[in-house]
């Protein structure tokens, strides 16, 4: 086959006006011919293609009077191209991203590490609470960028900066344990739980995490192994041992009536993997529930409480419950419910974490 002998014509598909020259063009034509318009603001058409672009765009423009004219009279926007927010992206509105950045700088506040696989999939999981989001959103790459760039927030790999030195954690400990002390004094309890939050399998963690631009990255463990699998372990004074609470990762249901029928009736399971769940929990004296991220929330929190102290014998005792400083175990309806079931929830310090001595 023989090579072109010569460049490719210009087809002027992707020229760019601003607000301006637009809002100029569109005034000029309402007063002169088309050929005149092209002849003075678009310097004439070589081709016929070129006069065929420029006739579309000045229809355009003509239906879209009021934006460009709206836009032109702006200082701020006459010499824009285009006026969408910066990082704003059309298929999610501003309500469900700022819910997404709030939900960030929770999960960095409390030390955990962010992935943009996290991100995207807790937006999938989000997105169909929220009203004015695109109906097909998939949370691709470059809503991700777009979205990252819009709050200021980066991927950033994770450092020992803000780890606590030897004499700072011996500090905190002498100041928890003699907090610990005196509530047990004050509702003259002879044993105190422990409930710890751990990641009992991981496959590939990544040591990188998403936060924001300007801040130090805090120290984040991790280590190799299988997929994830979040288990609540909880523990005495005593020694006792208790059964597990573990959270799976499950697929995203973008399908708004069946998530609710799954969080509601499945433990947040599908149809067709509850049967099984239900039979190993039968099975078994640990309780699950799944998530598309697997992680802890303040949902699962209220039903770790409900399983483990909503119906003890001596509801008029006061319990003792010492839990990580974790967003999802001290929120607003976490605490009501601890509160009514007359439980002490005892925050761990920010950067510790309460680990039982019988753990292996």
């Amino acid at each position: 086959m023989p090579r072109p002998s010569q460049r490719k014509q210009k087809e002027f598909k992707y020229d760019k006006y601003t607000h301006e020259q637009k809002s100029v063009s569109r005034q000029y034509r309402d007063t002169y011919t088309v050929n005149e318009t092209i002849e003075r603001h678009f310097n004439g058409a070589a081709t016929d293609r070129r006069r065929k672009t420029v006739m579309q765009l000045l229809s355009v423009w003509k239906k879209n009077r009021r934006t460009i004219e709206a836009k032109a009279s702006d200082a701020r926007t006459r010499n824009m191209f285009r006026t969408r927010s910066k990082g704003l992206w059309t298929n999610l509105s501003q309500e469900t991203e700022a819910f997404l950045w709030n939900w960030v700088q929770t999960m960095r506040t409390d030390g955990l590490l962010i992935t943009r696989e996290m991100l995207t999939l807790y937006a999938l999981d989000v997105a169909p609470f929220f009203e004015n989001n695109h109906p097909n959103f998939k949370a691709s790459s470059p809503w991700c960028n777009r979205f990252m760039a819009s709050k200021a927030l980066v991927d950033r790999a994770v450092t020992r900066e803000s780890q606590k030195t030897l004499a700072e954690t011996s500090a905190a400990v002498a100041t928890f344990s003699a907090k610990v002390r005196i509530l047990m004094i004050k509702y003259g309890s002879d044993v105190v739980y422990n409930a710890d939050q751990t990641a009992i399998q991981y496959e590939m963690v990544s040591k990188r995490t998403v936060n924001d631009q300007d801040a130090s990255t805090l120290w984040v463990k991790c280590k190799g192994g299988g997929e994830r699998t979040t288990a609540m372990i909880l523990g005495d004074s005593k020694g006792t041992k208790y059964p597990l609470f573990l959270v799976f990762k499950t697929p995203v249901v973008e399908d708004v009536d069946v998530l609710t029928e799954n969080v509601a009736l499945r433990h947040e399971f599908g149809p067709q993997l509850w049967p099984k769940m239900k039979s190993l929990m039968h099975r078994s004296t640990a309780r699950t529930y799944g998530n598309p991220t697997a992680w802890w929330n303040g949902m699962l929190s209220i039903e770790f409480l409900r399983h483990c102290f909503g119906s003890r014998e001596d509801m008029s005792k006061r319990v003792l419950l010492v839990w990580d400083s974790f967003s999802g175990h001290f929120t607003a309806g976490v605490a009501a419910y601890a509160e009514s079931i007359n439980v002490e929830l005892i925050k761990v310090p920010p950067s510790f974490v309460s680990q039982q001595t019988w753990r292996g």
